[in-house]
């Protein structure tokens, strides 16, 4: 019940976000400033409450955990069965987008608000901390992993630090700080930080339906491929990710935010990356279709798998 009145929580405010992008309540200005807002000020203010209030000295240790688990499974892993669907779809556009797609859900604008609803504090705490070394290789993996070329161009040595420590690293580190010292900011500040951390959630919402609203009926089956990518985001990982997680020794708060990472839609700013890195018509539409339909489809799945991992994982 708690994973279904979610989905419905999540399928209003995805339709607002797109109806009112749709209807031009706003426009796109709009839509750009807000993005900036929830990535500049929103998300870090819900990742410095979560961390700094949920890691102390005590637990610090299993802060090594979460990051291997997070390299091995959620990088590596992930990005060899990633691989597979590219080879597997002909090493084109689509398969491009399909590689980019099956990496990187999206941890952000979706993540953050289902797993805060779902496991509260606790489980939002694993889930910042184990998207920390997806972050810091998302965008430098966009390029080469999009472009046709292979990403061969040179990047300056000041734009890939500016990639890697972005707000939302930079938030994780202070989370960190706070809470290994055990630091008390001024109340003052304290519910300041709480009060944008609370925003965080509906807006990212109402964010990915603008970005849903891009896309045009009639494109979503011009490439009935896509539905295989959407396929693999949602249902496939999964299930790959239950069945490894079930004989792995770890926490089982760990193993279901794993899981439900792993059930996530595609991540939003695919098309985004596209447009910058392979801007050619076939790859636009089925980023734009790819994070359209796996987006509307985990209204249903993350229920079900929600209701899965409770039942398997104890």
């Amino acid at each position: 019940m708690v994973a279904l009145n979610l989905a419905l929580q999540v399928a209003c405010l995805v339709v607002i976000g797109a109806f009112i992008r749709k209807r031009n309540i706003v426009d796109e200005s709009f839509e750009t400033n807000l993005s900036r807002f929830i990535m500049n000020v929103a998300l870090p203010a819900m990742i410095i409450n979560s961390i700094g209030k949920g890691i102390n000295s005590e637990n610090i240790g299993s802060l090594w955990l979460i990051w291997g688990v997070s390299i091995v499974f959620c990088l590596a892993f992930i990005l060899l069965l990633g691989h597979l669907l590219f080879l597997a779809l002909g090493r084109g556009h689509l398969a491009r987008v399909a590689r980019m797609a099956a990496f990187i859900p999206n941890f952000t604008f979706m993540g953050i608000p289902v797993i805060s609803s779902l496991y509260g504090n606790a489980g939002l705490v694993y889930f910042n901390l184990l998207v920390v070394p997806v972050r810091l290789t998302y965008y430098l993996l966009a390029k080469p992993l999009l472009d046709p070329t292979g990403g061969r161009e040179k990047t300056s040595v000041k734009q890939k630090l500016k990639n890697i420590f972005s707000p939302l690293v930079v938030s994780v580190i202070i989370g960190l700080v706070l809470g290994i010292s055990g630091l008390q900011l001024p109340v003052f500040i304290d519910k300041t930080i709480s009060t944008l951390a609370s925003t965080c959630n509906a807006l990212g919402m109402v964010m990915c339906g603008m970005i849903l609203s891009r896309v045009q009926l009639k494109d979503i089956f011009s490439q009935p491929r896509v539905f295989v990518i959407t396929a693999v985001r949602v249902l496939v990982l999964p299930a790959v990710a239950l069945v490894i997680m079930i004989f792995v020794p770890i926490d089982p708060m760990l193993k279901k935010v794993v899981i439900m990472y792993c059930a996530l839609p595609a991540a939003a700013m695919i098309p985004s990356f596209v447009v910058r890195y392979d801007n050619v018509p076939e790859a636009r539409t089925a980023a734009s279709v790819t994070v359209f339909t796996s987006t509307l489809l985990c209204v249903a799945t993350l229920p079900l798998w929600y209701a899965v991992v409770e039942a398997v994982i104890k």
